[in-house]
């Protein structure tokens, strides 16, 4: 768990400091799940659409200041 953690971390300030965007490691994550789940079937429905207005959104608020 110490591990997810650390990773959960990183990512908040690398978002905070603008090293990434939400878009864009939504970007990275929609890939991945396209990549690997016709072999896993772990998705039965992907919704990239959503979540990129989500991830968008929330860019919106980080460069803003809100929280």
């Amino acid at each position: 768990m110490g591990e997810v953690k650390s990773k959960i971390k990183k990512i908040n300030s690398m978002l905070k400091s603008g090293e990434i965007t939400c878009t864009k490691l939504t970007e990275e994550y929609i890939k991945g799940i396209n990549e690997t789940n016709s072999g896993l079937n772990a998705y039965v429905n992907i919704t990239a659409d959503t979540a990129l207005e989500t991830a968008a959104a929330v860019d919106k608020k980080i460069k803003n200041g809100e929280e």
